[in-house]
């Protein structure tokens, strides 16, 4: 596994939730937290491997009380979106899944 942190923050929500599902687009959060559709998410990316932290915003586009969240991200500047497709594309290429925690 590649080990990446997933830190995500939205009002008052402290949970912790692991994510396979990262997308240049978005994430999947496994939670049972009730994060409304369209409340505002922050989602910091840390590799864990000595490189930079990558930030997103996004909103929550789907809800399911049973798996979890859909996050869609938006406002990412060319240079993060090459960032965020350069790290799903290595992890691809080594046949590896995101592990990732969610502590917003």
């Amino acid at each position: 596994r590649l080990p990446v942190r997933v830190n995500a923050s939205a009002a008052e929500h402290d949970v912790q939730a692991p994510t396979d599902y990262l997308t240049a687009h978005g994430a999947f959060l496994k939670t049972t937290a009730e994060v409304a559709e369209g409340a505002r998410i922050t989602i910091t990316l840390d590799p864990l491997d000595g490189s930079a932290k990558m930030q997103f915003a996004g909103v929550v586009v789907h809800h399911d009380d049973q798996d979890g969240v859909g996050v869609e991200f938006d406002r990412l500047n060319n240079e993060e979106m090459k960032r965020l497709r350069r790290l799903i594309r290595d992890v691809k290429v080594q046949g590896r899944l995101l592990e990732a925690e969610d502590v917003g």
